[in-house]
């Protein structure tokens, strides 16, 4: 079973832009009017500030990266002149072969064909003819005896002018052709669509590519109206046949492969050798120039099941590995939602429900018997069906692998799961993508437990709208029987955790010392309930019946996700996951408090200090000052000092950590400050007395003579000179222990008397020299020192 990471807040919603349509078929003469831009204002890079009028015929690009990135491209290619880009999203209703007559600003002629979003900006289309849509979901095809859809295919190997010729020739193509990918069509439609070879054509050299340094999308499809011509085709796309180009690896195109998304059209394979993939992007091209867009996935939807919709998915390109369309290791038959576009879901494979039903789905890879669901609801369709590890789906839980999501960030799987599958398409047009659903998941908040997109068995999957529920009631090898229920919104209210019993929130989660908490919720109305669950990390701990509103849950210790349930007959709504943190660790100070002196001014009685600490847990609340009395205050856990004035004398720092669970740990220690005056120093040079009342004692002494000095021994962890300052006070050197230390300036603006001029501090208590030598400043040279603090 692939089982998923926890990945929760960091999904990131595909948000599309809302933009005025026309609807699909639109008549001749409707207009588009496109997002309001400004043409005095609007300025593209690389591409044309003014608008431009470009009048031609919507065509579309499916791209395969190699990376693993796609896309599909649409543009505007007019009679003559380079094809314009559009963006995607502004003309998804306009289909392919229509002729529209836009107005665009910023479109560049240079645009790299495998950049995934155009530069240009639509300021407005004018449908001019349009190809009605039923053209294109149900093309005409030739009809071959036994009601066989044969579609001609021409072979290509060539190469652009400059290549090395090719190594795969068109016999490999039409051996790849025969053996595996006709016959995987055929096996996917009931024998509805096959491929036949019509022509096969060797050492063809595309002469027009221009400079080989770039790969812009008039380049390319210039390429494939190329190879068009070199099969005998029409060079604009839907005319039924197929011609597929095989060149070698053209490095500077970085794709795997492109296709026309058309009723038939052009092809181009780069550069594959291997023939286990090669058929596959064969296949895969050929399903776009069938209509066909890619296979996707839609997962880590918020709200409270996976209902794909666009503004609530992470949208991951080729995220469905089970068939052709998407991007796996190995591909299982066509999806009913892809049936349904190419016009070829029905008969006795398909159930088609208007209203609630059961129905025992066999095994899609076993290519018989029903084998799709398919529904409406919120204006989507969804395909439920069942792929089970048998047939050409024999692979799955083993070795098929993929990419559940992601288009540059891949979240690769080792295996899709086999089991009940559901899609969804919120378009019949072609090229429309489909969507896997991410169906299984009942608690979007904690879901590594989980297995990806399989609805497992008593599991409940709710459309968007609530119109629509799908219950897996029973699932073996050979079949799986689902319960659909249709009616009014079968979704129950939301839950919301409105209290935990025992805890402390920081506002983003909450905290305790306990080993259970009761958890409080409310239900706003919905459908009946029978019953609720709470989980705890995935695991449901708690069930009570529909009208409870609390329940006790065990606690791991560690984080704790939370997820109210409340489950109606039909459906499921989940609250949003709350995480509690059982905390059974204590905080910490990796290092000692330290208590240091500080620059400023001593009153009389009092020293400035500076306190620093570092606290360490990782729900950390605050800090506290606990000790000495009348100091006490409470800081936040960023905060790692603080600064104080305090008295003279010994006496208790006390500082207490505590976290969130309400832990405390209290570091403490003893400190003494004590002032010395300056007559405790010896002395050189010469210094002479002064007194005033604002001086520490009343006295202090003064020097103006150069390379007079004062030493001081302590013992201490710390210490602090104590000097006037004043616009005549000068310059004196500090050393430390025999250590010159740097200069002291005690010039000041004003007349400042018990100044702490300068400090040091150790982390430990020793003992210590400290000397002053008098500089003799020129013009001020008068240095008056009034003492030291030591703090012990």
């Amino acid at each position: 079973m692939a089982r998923r990471p926890v990945l929760l807040a960091a999904a990131t919603a595909l948000l599309l832009p809302v933009v005025g349509l026309a609807p699909a078929g639109a008549t001749t003469g409707t207009t588009v009017t496109a997002p309001t831009v400004s043409p005095t204002t609007a300025v593209v890079a690389e591409g044309s500030t003014e608008p431009e009028t470009v009048t031609g015929e919507v065509q579309r690009l499916a791209v395969e990266l190699r990376d693993g990135g796609g896309f599909q491209a649409t543009f505007v290619v007019p009679p003559e002149g380079d094809p314009v880009r559009v963006p995607d999203e502004v003309v998804a209703e306009v289909t392919t072969g229509s002729t529209v007559e836009v107005v665009v600003v910023g479109a560049d002629p240079l645009e790299a064909a495998t950049e995934p979003e155009t530069s240009a900006e639509l300021l407005e289309v004018d449908v001019l003819t349009a190809v009605p849509e039923a053209e294109v979901v149900e093309p005409e095809i030739a009809e071959a005896p036994g009601a066989v859809a044969v579609r001609p295919v021409h072979l290509i190997s060539g190469r652009i002018s400059g290549q090395a010729a090719p190594t795969i020739l068109s016999t490999h193509l039409a051996t790849d052709l025969t053996t595996r990918v006709t016959p995987y069509w055929s096996d996917s439609t009931d024998g509805q669509i096959a491929f036949s070879e019509s022509s096969r054509q060797d050492g063809a050299v595309y002469g027009a590519w221009g400079t080989t340094s770039t790969c812009t999308n008039a380049q390319i499809l210039k390429a494939l109206d190329w190879a068009s011509t070199q099969a005998g085709l029409p060079t604009t796309p839907g005319h039924g046949q197929h011609a597929v180009l095989y060149t070698p690896d053209f490095r500077v195109c970085g794709f795997a492969g492109v296709a026309h998304v058309a009723d038939g059209g052009a092809a181009w394979i780069n550069g594959d050798t291997n023939r286990a993939s090669r058929w596959m992007t064969f296949a895969h091209e050929l399903g776009h120039t069938l209509t066909l867009g890619h296979s996707n996935s839609r997962t880590f939807c918020d709200g409270d099941l996976a209902d794909g919709h666009d503004h609530e998915c992470y949208a991951g390109e080729y995220g469905d590995a089970y068939d052709v369309m998407g991007v796996g290791t190995s591909a299982g038959p066509l999806s009913g939602a892809h049936l349904q576009t190419l016009g070829l879901l029905g008969g006795d494979s398909t159930v088609s429900a208007a209203a609630s039903t059961t129905v025992a789905l066999a095994p899609v890879g076993g290519l018989t018997g029903t084998r799709f669901l398919t529904f409406t609801s919120g204006g989507a369709t969804y395909h439920v069906e069942y792929r089970a590890a048998v047939g050409r789906d024999a692979d799955l839980g083993t070795t098929r692998g993929g990419c559940a999501y992601g288009v540059f960030d891949c979240l690769e799987l080792d295996s899709y799961d086999p089991g009940v599958v559901v899609r969804r398409v919120d378009s019949p047009r072609a090229g429309a993508e489909t969507w896997l659903l991410d169906a299984g998941v009942e608690d979007p908040a904690y879901v590594s437990t989980e297995p990806w997109f399989v609805l497992q068995q008593g599991r409940t999957f709710t459309t968007a709208d609530g119109g629509a529920a799908v219950q897996v009631t029973a699932q073996s090898s050979g079949a799986a029987t689902v319960a659909l229920t249709i009616g009014p919104d079968l979704r129950p209210g939301k839950p919301t955790v409105s209290a935990l019993s025992g805890t402390a929130t920081d506002g983003k989660a909450f905290y305790t010392q306990g080993t259970t908490t009761k958890v409080q919720w409310s239900v706003p109305d919905g459908a009946a309930l029978v019953k609720q669950q709470v989980l705890r990390n995935g695991v449901v701990v708690a069930t009570v019946g529909a009208a409870d509103r609390t329940a006790t849950v065990p606690l791991n210790k560690g984080k704790n996700v939370i997820v109210v349930r409340a489950l109606s007959q039909t459906a499921t709504a989940a609250s949003d996951g709350v995480t509690v943190t059982r905390d059974s660790m204590a905080p910490t100070f990796p290092q000692a408090p330290q208590l240091a002196l500080r620059t400023g001014v001593v009153s009389t009685s009092a020293v400035p200090v500076t306190l620093t600490w570092k606290a360490s847990d990782a729900t950390l609340r605050d800090v506290s000052l606990a000790q000495p009395t009348g100091l006490t205050a409470t800081y936040k856990p960023a905060t790692t000092s603080a600064k104080y004035v305090v008295p003279r004398g010994s006496r208790t720092w006390a500082l207490k950590a505590r976290d969130w669970s309400g832990r405390t740990t209290t570091a403490s220690m003893v400190r003494d400050i004590r002032t010395a005056p300056e007559t405790s120093a010896s002395r050189t040079g010469t210094w002479r007395a002064a007194g005033h009342s604002q001086l520490l004692g009343g006295k202090a002494l003064v020097s103006e003579t150069r390379m007079s000095t004062m030493s001081y021994k302590f013992t201490g962890r710390s210490v602090g000179w104590v000097a006037q300052t004043g616009p005549d006070k000068g310059r004196a050197t500090v050393y430390v222990d025999g250590k010159k230390i740097g200069t002291v300036d005690t010039y000041s603006k004003t007349q400042v008397r018990r100044n702490v001029v300068w400090t040091k501090s150790w982390a430990t208590s020793g003992t210590h020299t400290v000397k002053i030598v008098v500089q003799g400043t020129a013009g001020r040279p008068r240095v008056v020192s009034d003492g030291f603090v030591v703090l012990r």
